[in-house]
């Protein structure tokens, strides 16, 4: 009966643990003003067209891991997504190390259907509205340092699509582009 209690004590220990754990990363997550800051510096790296509608609510980013089966049943991935390992390649923690166990949990927090973020009226007043020209953008993905971030956009015009992905970089409080597809 002893070990029993002293087992219930120990889950319960590592139970509280854990929570704390979660605790640590839950608040580290981006807030809209880091957000509207990496997207203010999207429009402005890519010279985006202010005669254009851009929606006001951003879409989540879907993020999967990469099949491991060598099977050809696998489908293709979902659109307008990433994989983990992308991210990781991108983010810098492609070893296993702790930093790729932070990024790994950072990412999958901010892949919550439920959290919803707008871009800020000091952005979505720039825009006049077009019908002809949109602008889509997706949440921005971080690394849990917040030196990394994965940026994604739509723009629609004519009945064509184009995405463009980005990861950047924070430099002395600015963010450079580092990688672009």
């Amino acid at each position: 009966m002893r070990y029993l209690l002293l087992v219930l004590v120990i889950i319960g220990l590592l139970s509280c643990n854990s929570h704390n754990s979660l605790y640590r990363y839950t608040k580290e997550l981006p807030d809209s003003i880091i957000i509207n800051d990496v997207i203010l510096t999207v429009i402005q790296l890519d010279s985006l067209e202010f005669d254009a509608d851009i929606s006001l609510i951003l879409e989540g980013v879907k993020v999967y891991s990469r099949p491991t089966s060598n099977t050809l049943d696998i489908g293709p991935p979902p659109m307008y997504s990433i994989t983990f390992e992308d991210l990781y390649s991108e983010f810098n923690s492609t070893s296993c190390s702790l930093k790729q166990i932070e990024d790994s949990i950072f990412i999958s927090l901010q892949t919550d259907a439920s959290i919803k973020f707008k871009i800020g009226c000091g952005i979505y007043s720039r825009f006049t509205p077009n019908p002809k020209l949109k602008y889509l953008f997706y949440t921005p993905i971080f690394s849990f340092d917040k030196k990394f971030v994965f940026v994604q956009y739509c723009r629609s015009s004519a009945g064509e699509c184009s995405c463009q992905c980005l990861i950047l970089k924070q430099n002395d409080n600015n963010w450079i582009l580092v990688d672009k597809w």
